[in-house]
């Protein structure tokens, strides 16, 4: 029985039907998505299209004749439609269990996909259907196809994920962001459903579940993780450790949480990291950990190193409050190298050796003098050896080197009123040389 439809989109779709040929595919969802399961058709030229030629309300007795007709026609319901589902795509988010039924009889595909690559247990579970969720696998759907449980677990739904583990999903399912649904868990901040997994027998060390919990800041997630059995030391892809994230991201309560859990503080450069970041109490805790100042990187960088080519006075003292020799990894030497005038102040005072040489025989003076200081603040700090460098024969390397530059910068006058401010004795130089 024809009737009057009131809704302006709906009447315009069932004109563009009336007048338009359509597969049967297309027809069949289009019928289906809006409940149009009663309309008599029309076969046109071949079995592959039909014409509308009336409606009928659904719910009346013929509710499924057309849908019976159409699959009679040998078309493939099970293909993907014009706008992007198949026909059972259709039918379960309108939650049709009886469509379903009829759509599956006649060959329809439970596990095809849509245009988003989702089975119609993917539309089930995101319309949080669980009746339709169970239908669909009683009738033979694969709980691991389209990543199921990481979508019931994207949606939070701890009954959905219940029945997808019992009907054989894997707990451990790999996603194409190579995430298992615990790391899924983790991101949505679901410590129930992380727990839920987890007591499902979850891998809490795959798809680095703890660098996820620590890039999220939850250290009630890494709690979780630690208790069941997640390895505090465990490497992401780029070799670094959940410790060396948290300290990347200067999450000052995850890093002594980690700690305190057993994390090696000397594992993946951590301290050399926390002074990067310019973070002095990240590494006094450290250091209260037992971090070692003074370990090598791949490029021979200690930690009180790259402090000094930071200028970081503050962590530097830090680090020398702590016990560290000043004349380890030739600290004065970085520091006369790189200029700065306090840090030399400071490791001069804390005790370093202004006559250490490197492996190249040079003093911290003379890496002081190649880089030409404005201020010579190096110089002032040696004036009491000044003397000894040009009248001691042992510093007879450094005394030509020491004239040689200075002439060479014209700063013979700078080193004739430093030596006279401490009545030191002034040498004549040889003309050419000022």
């Amino acid at each position: 029985m024809a009737v009057q439809v009131n809704n302006d989109m709906q009447q315009s779709r069932l004109d563009l039907l009336q007048n338009s040929p359509f597969r049967i595919e297309d027809v069949l969802s289009l019928s289906l998505a809006n409940d149009f399961v009663g309309h008599p058709f029309k076969p046109l030229r071949s079995s592959k299209y039909i014409r509308l030629s009336g409606i009928e309300m659904p719910g009346q007795s013929e509710s499924l004749t057309v849908a019976q007709w159409n699959c009679h026609l040998n078309s493939n319901h099970h293909e993907v439609a014009l706008w992007g589902q198949t026909p059972l795509h259709v039918a379960v988010r309108n939650g049709r269990v009886d469509l379903c039924d009829l759509l599956i009889l006649y060959g329809a595909e439970v596990d095809g996909i849509n245009l988003n690559n989702e089975t119609p247990l993917v539309t089930a579970i995101k319309a949080n259907n669980s009746e339709m969720v169970k239908y669909l696998l009683k009738s033979g759907a694969n709980p691991n196809c389209s990543q199921c449980l990481h979508h019931a677990v994207s949606e939070g739904k701890q009954n959905l994920c219940q029945l997808l583990i019992s009907y054989g999903a894997k707990v451990d399912a790999i996603n194409s962001h190579c995430e298992t649904p615990l790391v899924t868990a983790i991101l949505a901040n679901n410590s129930d459903m992380v727990k839920y997994l987890l007591e499902r027998g979850a891998n809490p060390n795959c798809s680095q579940c703890l660098h996820h919990a620590v890039s999220e800041g939850k250290q009630n997630l890494c709690q979780l993780l630690i208790s069941y059995g997640a390895k505090v030391d465990a490497l992401n892809a780029h070799n670094t450790t959940p410790l060396f994230q948290a300290i990347q991201q200067n999450d000052l309560d995850i890093v002594k949480y980690l700690l305190e859990s057993g994390a090696d503080p000397n594992y993946a450069q951590c301290l050399l990291r926390a002074v990067s970041q310019r973070n002095k109490n990240l590494c006094q805790l450290l250091i209260s950990h037992g971090a070692k100042v003074d370990a090598l990187n791949a490029c021979n960088t200690t930690p009180l190193n790259q402090a000094i080519l930071q200028n970081d006075l503050d962590i530097v003292e830090c680090f020398l409050e702590s016990g560290v020799d000043p004349n380890c990894a030739q600290c004065l030497h970085h520091a006369a190298r790189e200029g700065t005038a306090d840090m030399c102040r400071l490791l001069f005072l804390k005790g370093a050796d202004l006559n250490a040489m490197n492996e190249n025989n040079e003093t911290p003076l003379m890496l002081a003098i190649n880089e030409a200081l404005q201020q010579s603040e190096l110089c002032r700090l040696r004036i009491p050896n000044l003397h000894d460098i040009i009248t001691c024969n042992s510093h007879l390397h450094d005394k030509v080197f020491f004239f040689k530059h200075f002439s060479y910068y014209n700063k013979y006058q700078l080193v004739s009123r430093l030596l006279t401010s401490l009545n030191s004795q002034i040498f004549d130089l040889p003309a050419n040389s000022v």
